[in-house]
């Protein structure tokens, strides 16, 4: 069966190695709600696999019929991090996001494949951002990936 891209099975290989990291004893993922999009019921610590992600690519062959060709295929995907803590002070918040997105990070350096899904991937940038809603405040993390994957 021809394979269109490998975005699917990139973001079930991401979430299915933070599940396996969240049951390793001291885990900084024990007690994060983790899913695959975001959450229907967020709690106060959230580690999400976007539902968005991208890819481009690229076409190659050999021969002047094709004899065989394969497929480059380069991805983009997020994980989303929110924490939402009690009080005034933002450093509680940040840090303990900062904490899970880099368990997020150890675990694509872990396990570079996603699981088999991609052939390999790499962390490339972090964003961050926070606010208050009166009685807490949070911070939001997000952890940028591209993956090379290879479709026959």
């Amino acid at each position: 069966m021809a394979v269109s891209s490998r975005l699917g099975a990139a973001q079930d290989g991401l979430y299915g190695l933070l599940r396996t990291r969240q049951q390793l004893p001291g885990s900084p993922l024990r007690g994060v709600q983790l899913s695959l999009g975001w959450p229907a019921d967020p709690q106060s610590e959230i580690c999400s696999v976007a539902e968005q992600a991208s890819s481009d690519q690229e076409w190659s062959s050999t021969g002047l019929q094709v004899a065989s060709h394969e497929d480059e295929e380069r991805l983009r995907l997020e994980v989303r991090i929110l924490v939402r803590r009690s009080g005034s002070e933002f450093a509680p918040a940040r840090d303990r996001a900062l904490e899970i997105a880099g368990e997020v990070a150890a675990a694509v350096r872990a396990d570079w494949t996603l699981g088999g899904a991609v052939a390999d991937s790499t962390v490339v940038g972090t964003e961050m951002d926070g606010g208050a809603d009166g009685e807490a405040r949070y911070c939001g993390v997000t952890v940028r990936l591209e993956a090379r994957a290879y479709l026959a």
